[in-house]
């Protein structure tokens, strides 16, 4: 079995004060690859786990939010919607949970 390694790849967007919106991989995050290398992927619970410290990490915090609007309509009534790297991994989390089985197993 192999373990987690920041060569992976999985892709979000995030936005750096100065820098502007960037392309994120989030096997960056070196303590939430270390997290990963402790779970038993065999327990039926994994899948729960993994979606539970995506959170942890990536939810609800402003370091890993975009606000993502239409380019049409006005400025003044324009609508944002806040979107964070948790929510961004849970559009594809079935695809995301199968790729980290896959590279577990190699």
């Amino acid at each position: 079995m192999n373990k987690f390694t920041n060569k992976m790849t999985w892709n979000v967007y995030i936005y750096r004060h100065g820098d502007g919106i960037q392309i994120y991989n989030v096997f960056d995050h070196r303590h939430f690859v270390e997290y990963l290398n402790k779970i038993d992927f065999d327990n039926v619970m994994a899948k729960e786990k993994v979606r539970r410290e995506l959170h942890y990490y990536f939810g609800s915090k402003a370091e890993w939010e975009v606000y993502i609007s239409d380019i049409f309509g006005f400025m003044e009534e324009r609508e944002f919607e806040k979107v964070s790297v948790y929510d961004q991994v849970m559009l594809n989390f079935d695809k995301f949970f199968k790729y980290l089985l896959e590279v577990k197993n190699e």
